[in-house]
């Protein structure tokens, strides 16, 4: 009986070592192009840097790829933007900077946020650096905003002076340098950074899809330019959703099929090993990594 089984299954598990081995490369499917245009500010050179500095930090972050649009996204008489301007783009990450500032803290009101910090819980230094973003995150195939929100850095530890710190030196300053990354309000800022790419984790995690299926095995579209390992354990989805009496979506998510375990690894696939004994994988289903490795700037908290 094991024999017959064993041959029931394969020319499945050879069809899997061939889409493995043999299929020609193809650029990984699970690396979404993220658009950032300039930041709106009042300065709009900074706006431009910040807008810079992010694309950046979010194509090093692992999961996406970043694409500047240089000029600011106006939209048209229905409420979208120019096709040209959002072109090769899956989401648009767009937003406003509403503090971007050197200030004297407020010594009552810190305190209890920074009781770590001993310089600060004994009222040395009379200043910080606050970086404020306002942001949306949409999407260009659905034409609709996926999500809101408000990030906050704030940084009291000492850095490179900037002197003066006016309107003048924020128009002219170098945002990618380390020069500025190493001053106060570089570090606020990189925390900033580091606050959106983790709510960007969230909202849209490193997803892959299934290419083959035979036996036991599976080829996923996850590989070392995911930062997929020998090892790591992935989960296999599927999308859920439940319909209302008039057959509109009331609800909709995923729903775990199985576990995977990752057995060898090219650049644009891996080759796993389904853990679960009874599992209905098909081609096509979603994986995610278990353990998704992400790379924050150190400022990050």
């Amino acid at each position: 009986m094991a024999t017959s089984t064993g041959r029931r299954y394969w020319p499945a598990i050879v069809g899997v070592l061939l889409a493995f081995w043999l299929a020609p490369a193809q650029v990984p499917a699970a690396q979404p192009v993220l658009g950032v245009p300039p930041l709106a500010y009042a300065v709009p050179t900074a706006g431009h840097g910040l807008a810079d500095l992010l694309a950046l930090c979010i194509a090093d972050c692992g999961p996406w790829l970043s694409r500047r649009i240089e000029a600011p996204l106006i939209a048209t008489d229905d409420g979208w933007w120019e096709g040209a301007a959002v072109e090769g783009c899956d989401y648009v990450l767009q937003g406003r900077i509403t503090a971007l500032c050197i200030a004297d803290r407020d010594q009552e009101s810190d305190l209890a946020a920074d009781l770590g910090d001993l310089a600060r819980a004994l009222g040395l230094g009379g200043s910080i650096a606050q970086v404020s973003l306002d942001l949306e995150l949409w999407s260009v195939p659905q034409r609709a905003r996926i999500t809101a929100w408000h990030v906050e850095a704030v940084e009291s530890r000492k850095g490179t002076r900037l002197d003066p710190l006016t309107t003048g030196w924020l128009a002219s300053a170098d945002y990618g340098s380390d020069g500025f990354r190493q001053t106060m309000l570089g570090r606020a800022t990189y925390k900033a950074i580091g606050g959106v790419l983790n709510h960007l984790i969230e909202v849209l995690p490193l997803t892959g899809q299934v290419l083959a299926v035979g036996g036991k095995t599976v080829v996923v579209d996850l590989g070392s330019s995911a930062s997929i390992a020998v090892g790591d354990e992935l989960v296999v989805l599927e999308a859920a959703r439940i319909r209302a009496e008039d057959g509109e979506i009331a609800w909709w998510g995923e729903r775990r099929i199985a576990a995977a375990q990752v057995l060898e690894v090219k650049e644009d696939r891996s080759l796993c090993l389904l853990l679960d004994a009874d599992c209905a994988v098909t081609e096509g289903l979603s994986v995610r990594p278990v353990t998704a490795k992400y790379v924050l700037p150190a400022e990050a908290d």
